[in-house]
């Protein structure tokens, strides 16, 4: 069985704004609610991004200039 929401609290909105005294609409509109949010593109134009994939991929591949190592040990 469903139960009944009172007539007050059906359409009601939680913005934040406390009292609203003369301006409803303009109260909600410019409430956190209808604030646009900015998202970043994962596909197309914008969407390149500069972070490594695999960090420290290579930390336990074998050093690549072992023999350069050769030289500056004297």
């Amino acid at each position: 069985m469903k139960k009944s929401i009172p007539k007050a609290q059906q359409g009601t909105v939680e913005h934040g704004r406390g009292t609203i005294c003369h301006n409803a609409l303009e109260a909600l509109v410019t409430s956190v609610l209808f604030r646009s949010k900015v998202e970043k593109p994962k596909k197309g134009k914008g969407a390149y991004s500069r972070k490594q994939n695999r960090q420290g991929h290579l930390q336990g591949a074998p050093d690549a200039f072992w023999a350069f190592g050769i030289f500056n040990a004297v």
